[in-house]
């Protein structure tokens, strides 16, 4: 039973860093203009970047995070205790991911032009 229980938070944990890293990819990418509209700015097209993290970040909190963190039992706690460090690791990309991306999301046209 612990195994069972071990294994689906490591796969919630890997779950989430890998959001975490194609967040990291659509930031770079669209800070870089790759797949860019035609008629589109690069500053735009990095803000619009912001609402795609937050929204990844949401998936990730909702579906992931709540759904595999909300341990009970004494042996799921048990489990809890001996991937502390994953979790630690994965609840602080679900805190900043969406802190990122809404940062992006409404001030991303200011930051690029700024720091472009």
């Amino acid at each position: 039973m612990v195994n069972k229980i071990k294994w689906n938070i490591i796969k919630s944990i890997a779950l989430i860093i890998a959001l975490s890293i194609v967040s990291g990819f659509l930031l770079v990418a669209a800070w870089q203009g790759w797949l860019m509209p035609l008629c589109d700015e690069p500053k735009v097209w990095f803000q619009r970047a912001g609402s795609i993290v937050t929204m990844l970040a949401v998936f990730g909190d909702l579906f992931v995070y709540r759904g595999s963190f909300g341990l009970a039992s004494l042996s799921e706690l048990n489990a809890e205790k001996e991937l502390r460090s994953l979790i630690f690791i994965s609840k602080s990309l679900v805190l900043v991911m969406p802190i990122v991306g809404t940062a992006v999301w409404g001030y991303g046209d200011l930051l690029y032009q700024c720091l472009k």
